[in-house]
């Protein structure tokens, strides 16, 4: 089974892309270097998952041959397994977003950082693409996941083998390859990218591919990701989550833009995230990055 050895590779963001984030997010991102993938059940949107199995459910009964529907059918359906595991970090093409601000400038001062992520190596388990609004072109798209597990999928499970292997690899790609690219036309306004893990990232276990007759059979092996798993407070319980580092080949964090929410001192805080720039990533930032106030009159104090 092939496809779970196979990834889309990631798109390319037209110029920058915006993180929008507060104050604390703002100063851990800049110590760090690096930005949280969330975990996706903890995922604001919390229809997002639901639409997405809706979706691939309805097009595989039309789309995929009466023998493998049943086996893609219990991957999609068995989406709330413990040991699934997919993390996400969200942007924007909008580096001046009122709908943002309201979200993330509410207790204090918001920040959209901007991003050159064209050129930045991810980890190997990450990969960045651009979540899909229009109702066609999710259907397409769809259709397209689903037809290449069809293709590769046995039409007989091998004896001795139990389903449920092939029900990981399943749900694994079928969301990895693009499903988490699925958003309802509600939140178009977005114009959101993202970072995403590329595949089950377990820890621990992890899964190791054992070739048998017609298929692969997946076993637990110990984990030993590059980029650790990590957890945070949120409202109503612990957030797993995972530091993603950016880097560009040349080693250099690929912030190119800043721009600062709605506040009631726009030039003073400008001026304070400036110094921050320079204290942590060094004289470059004086003529490499672009500090702004956002030109919304947005009130939150």
């Amino acid at each position: 089974m092939s496809t779970s050895g196979e990834d889309t590779p990631s798109e390319h963001p037209p110029g920058l892309i915006y993180h929008y984030t507060t104050q604390s997010g703002l100063l851990g991102i800049i110590n760090s270097g690096e930005i949280w993938a969330t975990h996706f059940r903890h995922l604001n949107d919390t229809e997002e998952l639901h639409h997405a199995r809706k979706l691939l459910l309805k097009r595989a009964d039309v789309t995929i041959r009466a023998e493998v529907r049943q086996p893609v059918t219990q991957a999609l359906e068995g989406l709330d397994d413990p040991n699934f595991n997919l993390f996400v970090a969200s942007f924007s093409e909008d580096p001046d977003s009122l709908p943002q601000w309201r979200a993330y400038a509410a207790a204090g001062p918001g920040y959209a950082l901007g991003f050159r992520l064209r050129d930045v190596q991810l980890p190997d388990h990450f990969k960045i693409l651009k979540c899909i609004y229009d109702e066609p072109e999710q259907r397409r798209k769809a259709d397209e996941i689903l037809t290449g597990i069809a293709k590769e999928l046995p039409r007989d499970v091998p004896d001795g083998v139990k389903p449920q292997p092939y029900a990981h690899a399943i749900t694994a790609f079928a969301l990895i390859k693009d499903a988490l690219a699925f958003k309802h036309l509600a939140f178009e306004h977005e114009k959101e990218w993202r970072i995403v893990s590329k595949s089950m990232m377990d820890d621990p276990p992890s899964y190791k591919e054992i070739p048998v007759p017609g298929g692969i059979l997946l076993t637990p092996r110990p984990n030993r990701e590059e980029v650790p798993l990590d957890f945070r407070e949120g409202k109503s319980g612990i957030i797993p989550y995972r530091r993603v580092p950016l880097r560009y080949t040349r080693d250099c964090f690929p912030l190119a833009e800043v721009v600062v929410g709605p506040c009631p001192n726009p030039k003073q805080s400008c001026d304070a995230v400036r110094s921050l720039l320079v204290s942590r990533l060094g004289d470059w930032t004086r003529n490499g990055v672009t500090v702004r106030p956002s030109k919304i009159p947005y009130r939150n104090w």
